[in-house]
């Protein structure tokens, strides 16, 4: 098992063979290889733009776009908006992201919750494959 650091092809160089079956952890998802409408849509719509499937953390950036924008959009849009009231709005309310859900502690940290945020890959075939969201996949058909 590994982190995000070794997702990386010199991972997959340096380590020939012995990287097989490797489960690796990283906080962005692969939406080419997520089997939602939301994943299918944007994978397309990135495809068409920009001539090549997402690239990590291009889902992460475009639902950091949305939860700004829908908070902007929540408090008004007029000039005296305060940015101390979008980035309350931004703590005080969940959002559902294409990639994950996104949720903030409602004390003074406004850290945000971990819970469903990270995404397993997996060795195979000199590869690393998609696998899910982590609390998705634990316990279904990993090679061990």
């Amino acid at each position: 098992m590994g982190f995000e650091p070794v997702l990386r092809p010199a991972f997959l160089e340096e380590a020939g063979d012995a990287a097989a079956g490797w489960v690796v952890e990283a906080p962005y998802t692969e939406p080419q290889s997520a089997g939602t409408k939301a994943a299918k849509a944007f994978t397309a719509a990135y495809r068409e733009r920009h001539g090549s499937a997402p690239g990590r953390w291009a889902a992460e950036a475009y639902d950091a776009v949305g939860l700004i924008a829908r908070a902007r959009t929540a408090v008004g849009t007029g000039a005296a908006i305060d940015p101390g009231q979008v980035a309350e709005h931004i703590f005080r309310t969940g959002y559902d992201g294409l990639a994950k859900p996104i949720r903030f502690a409602q004390d003074n940290s406004h850290t945000l919750k971990p819970d469903g945020t990270r995404f397993l890959y997996q060795v195979s075939d000199g590869t690393f494959r998609f696998l899910g969201r982590h609390d998705q996949v634990l316990g279904a058909d990993v090679d061990r």
